[in-house]
Parts: C-alpha cells; sequence; structure tokens
C-alpha cells in the first residue's frame, strides 16, 4: 500500500538524516501526504 511506503520512506530518510530526529508521514488531505520532520534540539 502506498501509505506503507511512505511509512518505510520515512523510516529509511530518518535513518540517513542526522540532522533531523524524528519523521512522520503526515495525512495532509485525501490522497495528499507530506513529510514532517523534527530538527535535532528543536521541539
Amino acid at each position: 500500500m502506498l501509505e506503507e511506503r511512505l511509512k518505510y520512506l520515512a523510516a529509511q530518510f530518518n535513518a540517513l538524516s542526522p540532522q533531523i530526529c524524528t519523521v512522520e508521514v503526515e495525512q495532509v488531505e485525501r490522497h495528499v501526504h507530506k513529510f514532517v520532520g523534527t530538527p535535532c534540539g528543536e521541539r
């Protein structure tokens, strides 16, 4: 499924990006998704 693929990509992106502590896939609209990154040290 697309959502599982996006979660997988988010996990890969999280592992490869030391500047970003968490990456979540957020459903913005019906079929629109975006990546939400939380920089390390910020809340």
